[in-house]
């Protein structure tokens, strides 16, 4: 019995003493890995893409002046974000409708994309229907560097 008592003895004195130079240490850390282990790499940090604000569009410079004075805000905001979008994704000849207040509609139809003066560009022809009657503005819109689209010419 004595033998044991002085086996454990020694086995808790051996645990002592292997422990007293550690500290507690953030378990993550690089310094808790053995000398032949490859080194933590951080994994990238993904970053959203910069996406064009849609408010960056001029609404007069797509919607014909007549329609633009009896469009209401939400029309305006729903007229904006359709041009947008079917200027950045829209299929050349596939209409992109939106829906406005008060019998208030309209679709914009996008060409391909061209390159002009260095610039990428698409002809667009907006439609606005306003209690049954229809308004057609067309022209040309460019992406600036920052995304952006703003008309060229009409």
């Amino acid at each position: 019995m004595k033998k044991y008592r002085m086996l454990f003895g020694a086995i808790g004195i051996l645990a002592v003493v292997a422990s007293a130079g550690c500290t507690r240490t953030n378990p993550f850390s690089p310094t808790l890995l053995p000398s032949n282990a490859a080194p933590i790499v951080q994994p990238p940090t993904i970053v959203a893409p910069v996406r064009p604000s849609v408010q960056t569009l001029e609404i007069p410079q797509f919607i014909d002046p007549v329609s633009l004075g009896q469009l209401s805000e939400a029309d305006k905001n729903s007229a904006t974000n359709a041009q947008f979008y079917a200027l950045q994704f829209g299929r050349p000849g596939a209409p992109r409708v939106w829906t406005g207040q008060n019998n208030i509609s309209g679709n914009i139809v996008v060409g391909p994309y061209v390159t002009l003066s260095g610039q990428t560009c698409r002809l667009f022809t907006h439609t606005i229907i306003i209690e049954g009657t229809s308004r057609v503005y067309e022209g040309t819109s460019c992406r600036l560097a920052g995304g952006n689209w703003v008309v060229r010419s009409s």
